[in-house]
């Protein structure tokens, strides 16, 4: 499975999934965001940010590891 897929469900806002590659496919979703940009898409400042917070990472370092 790609590390991020995005659905349509309906009429409802599209929500983009992002996995880990070596977790089993019936692993839960690391992260789940609704795509707000109106095309089914984020803003990749706005995913960075958000990995930043869900890996905890050193806001100094500026890398994710």
């Amino acid at each position: 499975m790609p590390l991020a897929v995005t659905y349509t469900l309906g009429t409802a806002p599209c929500v983009v999934r992002f996995r880990h590659l070596a977790y089993p496919s019936l692993a839960p979703d690391l992260l789940v965001l609704i795509a707000v940009d109106g095309n089914g898409g984020l803003d990749f400042d706005v995913v960075l940010t958000a990995c930043y917070i869900v890996a905890d990472v050193d806001w100094g370092d500026r890398y994710l590891v």
